[in-house]
C-alpha cells in the first residue's frame, strides 16, 4: 500500500532512535554489573558461570548496537 511506502515521520524516527539508544545504555549497565561479578568471583568454583553471563551480556550489546545503527539508517 501507499502508506507502507511513505518515509517514516521524523517524530517516530526520533522516538525509535531514542528507545534503541536507551536499551543499549541499559544493557551496557548490565554488562558492567556482570563484569564486576565475574571479577569478584574469579578463582571460585562458579567462575565460569559469571564469565558466561558476562559474555552473554556482551553479545546482547552487540545486537543492540546493530539495532541502533539500523534504526539510525532507517531514520535517515
Amino acid at each position: 500500500t501507499a502508506s507502507s511506502m511513505a518515509p517514516p515521520s521524523p517524530l517516530n524516527s526520533s522516538f525509535q532512535v531514542k528507545m534503541a539508544r536507551k536499551l543499549l545504555i541499559s544493557d551496557m549497565s548490565n554488562l558492567v554489573k556482570h563484569t564486576k561479578l565475574a571479577d569478584a568471583n574469579r578463582s571460585t568454583v562458579i567462575d565460569f558461570q559469571y564469565r558466561k553471563q558476562m559474555l552473554q551480556a556482551a553479545h546482547v550489546i552487540a545486537v543492540d548496537a546493530k539495532n541502533l545503527l539500523d534504526t539510525i539508517d532507517c531514520a535517515r
